[in-house]
């Protein structure tokens, strides 16, 4: 059970993963954020690949990630969205735009 912090839920961090298709084999991605009452702050991105054994090595991405779509080659090549939040995408479906 979660202990209270006394604050609401809307300033506490939170971790997503994103994971390949086919579940985690020897890398994936955790993304940082705090979902706010209007809008989502995201803190940063670690990309946690296995290497020898059973250690794994973090690698600190430049940018925060919004939303994986895809990632090839252990993180080498990662296709990642970045979310429109504004009412325009509410009205059209979305409008997200597609970076790598």
């Amino acid at each position: 059970m979660p202990v209270p912090t006394g604050s609401c839920s809307e300033t506490c961090q939170e971790a997503r993963f994103w994971v390949p298709d086919g579940g985690v084999d020897n890398y994936f991605v955790l993304t940082r954020l705090i979902p706010g009452q209007t809008e989502t702050k995201y803190l940063s991105s670690t990309l946690y690949e296995q290497s020898t054994g059973d250690a794994w090595a973090a690698t600190d991405l430049k940018q925060p990630l919004q939303r994986v779509l895809d990632m090839a080659e252990h993180g080498s090549v990662i296709i990642s969205a970045i979310l429109d939040t504004g009412c325009c995408g509410w009205e059209n479906q979305s409008n997200d735009q597609t970076c790598f």
